[in-house]
C-alpha cells in the first residue's frame, strides 16, 4: 500500500531546467548485462548532503569486484512462478523480469540450514510504482512462488524532483518442516535533490532517492527449533540518472555507517545476453547434480562460461569431448557458449 504526495508549484522556476524524470522505460530491461561494481564504503561522504543542482563527487571510488546483474525475461521463469506472476487475470502480478536476491542477515549462514538452491524476487516496472510483486525460491530445480500479500513498492511512477513516497509491505512464506519467513516493513521515500553526479567515468544528471527501510522479520527453521525475531532498519541512497537500468551509485547504510555501495561502470557498455533453445547451444541433462557432468551441444574448443545469480562468473571451460563439469555448488546458472545462454539449475 503506498501514497505519494509530489510537490507542487504555481510556476516552475528557472532553476528546474536540467532536472530529469525517471519511467519504466529508465529501469531495469530483462536480458540486459549491467556492469555494476562493488565500491569500498564511501564512509567519509557526506550522505545527507542533497538538495537542488548539487554536485555529488565520487570520481575516486575504490572498485572491490565487478558484480554484473542481469535481470532475467520472464519467459525463462518456471511454469510455477509464471503462474503467480504473469497471471493475465492480475495486472497487479504481471511482472517484467526477475532478479537473485537474498535473505536478510540473521548472523549466521543459512546456506546450509534452509534447502533451497536460492531466492528470485520478480519485479514490476510497468504502471504507477517501481514493484516488487514476490520471490519464487528454488529447491532441487523447483521453483515456489510467494507473492508478497501487500506489494513492496520501491517508488512511485514517473519520479521527478521533490517526491515524496511511503508505502508499506508484507510478506509470507510458510514451507511445512522445512522453511518459514515472515516479513512486515515500511518505506519512507523523498526524491532530496537533483543535480550532477561525478563517477570516474565522467559526469551525469541524476536524481538523488533517499529511502528508509524498516522491516520486521521473523524466521522458523525446525533444525533450530524455537522461532526467533528481528527487527532491520537502513537507509539506502540512490543517484539514477536516465537510461541506465540501475542506479548509477547506490550506498546503503546500517546504524548511520555506510555498510555496501556500487556503481554502474558506464566507461563498460551494457551487454544482452541472448537465451536459446536452439540446437546451436543446449545443455543437458538440466538440472543436474553439484559437480555432475553435462553434454553440451557446441563447436569443439569452444569456451563454455558458468554465470551464478549475481551476475559473476564462477569458471569458464573449454569444450574438449561432449561434457563439462557442472559447479561444485547448487544454485541457479547461466550457462553461456559466445553470444548464446541458457538458464541452468543445479542441486
Amino acid at each position: 500500500m503506498n501514497a505519494w504526495l509530489p510537490t507542487l508549484f504555481c510556476a516552475l522556476p528557472l532553476s528546474v531546467i536540467g532536472q530529469i524524470t525517471l519511467t519504466s522505460s529508465d529501469l531495469p530491461q530483462p536480458g540486459v548485462v549491467y556492469p555494476l561494481v562493488d565500491i569500498a564504503p564511501p564512509v567519509l561522504a557526506d550522505l545527507e548532503f542533497a538538495g537542488p543542482n548539487a554536485v555529488w563527487d565520487f570520481s575516486t571510488v575504490i572498485d572491490l569486484n565487478d558484480a554484473p546483474q542481469t535481470p532475467q525475461p520472464m519467459n525463462s521463469a518456471s511454469a510455477t512462478a509464471l503462474f503467480v506472476f504473469n497471471n493475465p487475470f492480475n495486472s497487479s502480478y504481471q511482472c517484467d523480469f526477475f532478479l537473485p536476491t537474498e535473505l536478510p542477515d540473521v548472523g549466521f549462514d543459512l546456506s546450509g540450514i534452509i534447502p533451497v538452491d536460492g531466492f528470485s524476487n520478480f519485479y514490476k516496472t510497468d504502471g504507477d510504482a517501481y514493484t516488487i510483486a514476490g520471490l519464487a525460491l528454488g529447491a532441487a530445480g523447483f521453483d515456489v512462488p510467494v507473492p508478497y500479500t501487500d506489494r513492496d513498492e520501491l517508488f512511485p511512477l514517473p519520479l521527478s524532483a521533490d517526491m515524496t513516497f511511503s508505502s508499506t509491505n508484507a510478506l509470507a512464506m510458510d514451507i511445512p518442516e522445512t522453511f518459514g519467513y515472515w516479513s512486515d516493513g515500511t518505506r519512507d521515500v523523498v526524491v532530496d535533490g537533483w543535480g550532477t553526479l561525478v563517477l570516474p567515468d565522467g559526469e551525469h544528471d541524476v536524481l538523488r532517492v533517499r529511502t528508509e527501510i524498516f522491516a520486521h522479520d521473523s524466521i522458523y527453521i525446525p533444525q533450530i527449533g524455537t522461532p526467533f525475531a528481528f527487527d532491520r532498519t537502513q537507509v539506502v541512497y540512490q543517484w539514477w540518472g536516465q537510461g541506465h537500468g540501475f542506479p548509477l551509485l547506490e550506498v546503503t547504510s546500517l546504524f548511520g555507517v555506510p555498510a555496501t555501495s556500487r556503481y554502474l561502470n558506464l566507461s563498460v557498455e551494457p551487454s544482452s545476453v541472448v537465451e536459446t533453445s536452439s540446437q546451436e547451444f543446449a545443455a543437458y541433462p538440466n538440472p543436474a547434480h553439484c559437480s555432475a557432468p553435462v553434454r553440451i551441444d557446441a563447436p569443439q574448443g569452444a569456451d563454455v562460461e558458468w554465470f551464478d545469480a549475481r551476475g559473476q562468473r564462477v569458471s569458464t571451460q573449454r569444450l574438449r569431448g561432449m561434457a563439462i563439469d557442472a559447479p561444485e555448488r547448487p544454485g541457479i546458472y547461466i550457462l553461456r557458449c559466445g553470444e548464446a545462454a541458457t538458464r541452468f539449475v543445479v542441486y
